[in-house]
């Protein structure tokens, strides 16, 4: 008798990647929900069964860290893998502290996702190595959005072309600009840009190692 796949639901807020992980992941896994929002998962699981829960931290609405208890409280035995398409901050500590059952990067191979999903289900937790460094904690009060537009500003794009690539007007540009400064406490996001490469708190991708 073929045993069972495992139930899978995928969170992503980027729908690209949301429908690249449900076709990557729907041979080997039942993937019975995948959404872009964490309270839409809860109330999934109000009525739906699943064994795992493949979930990026940051989503449209909400952070899926925020969540976890919630998302347990429907499903008590379900495991929750967190992933994080941001390698230079980490939301390890943070997810451990939530509950998180495993944490895993987005530039994650497909084959090492998938064992890790398998090895979660069983039992197993996997993290990476924790990061020594706090200096930089204050990054993660950051908006992924927020935190995209500072990876253009430590790439050299100015309001205009940081605009043009996230098909944004200037406008909205600026608007993240400015909470960005208030989260960090920052007078200038050019100094907060060096800062942060200087410390390799963001890695500008000419700068990114193959």
């Amino acid at each position: 008798m073929e045993e069972a796949k495992i139930k899978l639901v995928v969170l992503e807020d980027q729908k690209i990647l949301l429908d690249s992980f449900v076709t990557s992941l729907a041979k080997d896994f039942d993937v019975v929900g995948s959404f872009d929002d964490a309270d839409i998962a809860v109330d999934f699981l109000k009525s739906h069964e699943a064994d795992v829960i493949l979930a990026d931290t940051c989503l449209k609405k909400t952070n899926t860290l925020d969540y976890i208890s919630a998302l347990r409280e429907q499903a008590p035995k379900i495991k929750i893998v967190i992933m994080t398409g941001f390698p230079e901050v980490s939301f390890l500590k943070k997810a451990k502290k939530e509950g998180a059952d495993s944490f895993i990067y987005k530039n994650t191979f497909l084959e090492e996702t998938k064992n890790v999903i398998f090895s979660t289900y069983r039992g197993y937790s996997i993290f990476p190595s924790e990061t020594t460094d706090t200096e930089g904690r204050f990054l993660l009060n950051l908006s992924q959005k927020e935190m995209e537009v500072l990876r253009y500003v430590c790439e050299g794009l100015d309001r205009k072309e940081i605009a043009e690539k996230m098909c944004n007007s200037e406008n909205t540009i600026k608007s993240y600009i400015r909470s960005i400064l208030n989260k960090t406490g920052y007078d200038s996001v050019s100094k907060l840009a060096i800062y942060a490469v200087s410390h390799g708190f963001v890695v500008p991708k000419n700068e990114e190692k193959e």
